[in-house]
């Protein structure tokens, strides 16, 4: 059994370079070591398909965690190396190519936050916003990246999917409903956490994006 509500405080330990500060929509190192401390043991090894900025992966070793990711934006992976001494744990690779090679490993726990589309957008996230997209494909990519990384997911492994809905201009794309139905068709589900974000400053909600509020969706790979 786990809480179905936490409130957490939003915001990192060490603020993004200029380049990224405002594109800065990494989740709390405090909601990664929540449940990292939960859903994995040292040694484990932890995947993140998105990388992003790293604070999924820089949470795990700290914690004596094995991990891996993959990211497709060079610039990225260019300060993880500076910052964390992210090197050979992130893969410059789009994800479902990186599960169907031979030397993808086998994972104990995911965590992870997709980059996020709302209805209407027609650029696609998974592309790093650079070719057109519809919200139905982006919803197609998503079940095909998770069927590709339920291979390489250990049984009875945890996967935890940090995610919103979203309000943009009087229209709410209920992303974080829609995701759940797509993901709970290929593993087990087991359940949302409710997290409340305190923020001094965040603007158009504590979260972001309308809300002061995020979800953290629960599956297990059976």
């Amino acid at each position: 059994m786990f809480p179905t509500n936490l409130t957490i405080p939003f915001g990192n330990t060490k603020p993004l370079p200029e380049i990224f500060a405002k594109d800065d929509v990494r989740y709390s190192e405090k909601l990664v070591e929540y449940f990292l401390l939960k859903y994995s043991s040292p040694g484990d090894l932890v995947f993140d398909p998105f990388v992003g900025y790293g604070t999924t992966l820089s949470v795990a070793k700290r914690f004596n965690r094995n991990a891996i990711g993959t990211e497709i934006d060079q610039n990225k992976i260019n300060f993880l190396s500076e910052e964390f001494e992210l090197n050979k744990e992130i893969f410059l690779d789009d994800v479902q190519d990186f599960v169907n090679k031979s030397e993808c490993p086998n994972f104990d726990f995911l965590m992870t936050s997709p980059p996020y589309m709302s209805i209407g957008e027609k650029l696609n996230p998974f592309s790093d916003y650079t070719e057109e997209g519809d919200y139905r494909a982006y919803l197609n990519n998503i079940k095909g990246i998770f069927e590709g990384i339920k291979q390489k997911m250990k049984p009875n492994s945890y996967l935890v999917i940090e995610v919103s809905n979203l309000k943009y201009n009087g229209i709410v794309t209920t992303l974080a409903w829609d995701i759940g139905n797509v993901l709970s068709k290929i593993f087990l589900f087991k359940g949302e956490v409710i997290i409340n974000w305190e923020s001094e400053t965040k603007e158009n909600g504590n979260y972001g994006y309308g809300y002061d509020h995020s979800y953290c969706l629960v599956f297990l790979r059976s």
